[in-house]
């Protein structure tokens, strides 16, 4: 009844949101799954692309799909991208669509959905959407980024991203983006030694 692959699924309390290239459904149960578990369709019109364009924050499910960005909070989805979706169908290139991702920033509290424009295998661009106000703004990086994750630090959370040459990086630190392709850094490689280096803690 709910045509195509599953592209996405997210948990969400005792209940699973499942999503299709363009549509949702529940998958939810009242004791257990296997023996009292039912679907319900949400959207024929709201999918997503990936498993890493839709997220969680604060109750609120988002999702990315070739029609635009939604919301979900329980009912339906609602789309919350009509103002920028002329943008998005000029700019947004789909063919490498397995590879857009996005991420939360909770210092701006704010989600980045990263996308391919042109001829880019990783993302570059990125549209980005405040959870408070619902404003959209857009946003460019040198470096194709392959995923971004909120990650624990000694700082506290923070945004640490792969990119497309396979490094790691802080988000929106220092005064550059990501490593060049011809980048190296130093090896530790093991092996026997009397050397002593001073540590200090």
């Amino acid at each position: 009844e709910n045509a195509g692959d599953v592209t996405a699924g997210v948990g969400y309390g005792s209940s699973v949101i499942f999503y299709t290239l363009n549509s949702m459904f529940k998958f939810a149960w009242d004791q257990d799954p296997l023996v009292d578990g039912f679907y319900t369709p949400l959207s024929s019109k709201a999918g997503a692309l990936n498993q890493r364009v839709v997220i969680e924050v604060e109750g609120v499910v988002y999702a990315m799909d070739r029609r635009g960005w939604t919301a979900w909070t329980g009912v339906f989805p609602k789309l919350i991208s009509r103002g920028v979706d002329p943008l998005a169908r000029e700019t947004i290139n789909y063919d490498n669509a397995e590879n857009f991702h996005c991420c939360y920033f909770p210092e701006v509290r704010a989600i980045r959905w990263f996308v391919t424009t042109g001829e880019d295998t990783y993302p570059k661009d990125y549209f980005q959407f405040d959870v408070d106000t619902g404003a959209w703004g857009t946003g460019t990086y040198r470096q194709g980024s392959s995923d971004s994750r909120l990650v624990p630090t000694a700082e506290g959370l923070r945004v640490l991203y792969g990119d497309e040459n396979g490094h790691t990086w802080y988000a929106d630190t220092g005064t550059c983006d990501g490593c060049p392709a011809d980048f190296s850094h130093p090896i530790v490689q093991g092996a026997a030694t009397s050397t002593v280096i001073p540590v200090d803690l």
